[in-house]
């Protein structure tokens, strides 16, 4: 997988012709490539595209990994789009919760099919283990040595979960939703390697506009604003809730007891 270490595909085409059987073709070779890497990508990504890519296209192993980890989601998204608003981002998986949006993992879509629906934001589970920094490294590598074409999408999807991740707390939170799967140890770890895979690398043309821009709407809403600072102020531990609940009931049993005392149950009897 080393992008360095790349050889030519019409090498790799020369070997497997010199070793294939009659019946074999390039949709073979594709399989049985499919088949060795599918332990390693960290979600369901390797499902042999519709199309197969023609022998042209395919410069090395590493490009024809990227074919079929990015097909699907290629045919989902234009040929050309922007992360959003220039200097735009988003906010914290913590952050965004104190916001009231909720997080929900979605089983079977590729990995890149992320999506915000009735303030949730839907994302597929990343598995993360000791490969994944590597899966990443590598395939970002490729993109970038790429910049003008389109399918950045590991570079976009990294610079969005890169967005989600600050802080171990962020990586609790969308541990706790199935979001990560992490098989790391701490998650301090996990939010190392995520935010480190983002230096020196240019953020792509191709990104998540829509999702960029629905979230952010829904932020910058003022009861959605007001909601999370006192969220964040009063309310961040369970404990503050519940003092606030008991000073409710006080203020309300005061004040009862205030109106009974100015006209007593039976007086005017």
């Amino acid at each position: 997988m080393l992008f360095e270490n790349q050889l030519p595909f019409f090498i790799v085409m020369q070997l497997f012709n010199m070793t294939k059987n009659s019946s074999d073709s390039l949709d073979n070779l594709v399989g049985m490539f499919v088949s060795f890497f599918d332990p390693i990508p960290p979600g369901k990504l390797l499902q042999a595209p519709d199309e197969n890519p023609r022998e042209d296209d395919i410069e090395h192993l590493l490009g024809l990994l990227h074919y079929c980890c990015c097909s699907e989601f290629h045919s989902m998204v234009p040929q050309r789009n922007t992360v959003g608003r220039k200097g735009e981002s988003l906010k914290s998986a913590k952050e965004l919760q104190e916001a009231g949006i909720k997080f929900k993992k979605i089983e079977g879509r590729n990995m890149f099919n992320i999506r915000f629906v009735n303030r949730t934001m839907e994302i597929p589970t990343l598995k993360i283990e000791d490969d994944t920094e590597c899966f990443f490294r590598n395939l970002i590598a490729y993109e970038q040595y790429y910049p003008d074409t389109s399918w950045h999408h590991f570079t976009a999807y990294h610079k969005f979960m890169d967005c989600l991740v600050n802080t171990s707390k962020d990586v609790e939170i969308l541990i706790h939703c199935g979001i990560i799967r992490s098989f790391l140890g701490e998650n301090e770890v996990v939010a190392t390697m995520l935010n480190k895979l983002g230096n020196n690398i240019i953020i792509s043309d191709l990104g998540y506009e829509e999702v960029y821009n629905k979230v952010n709407e829904h932020c910058r809403g003022k009861w959605n604003t007001q909601f999370a600072t006192l969220r964040r102020d009063y309310f961040n531990t369970p404990w503050a809730f519940i003092s606030f609940l008991a000073a409710v009931v006080l203020l309300l049993l005061t004040v009862l007891q205030t109106i009974f005392s100015i006209h007593p149950v039976g007086k005017y009897n």
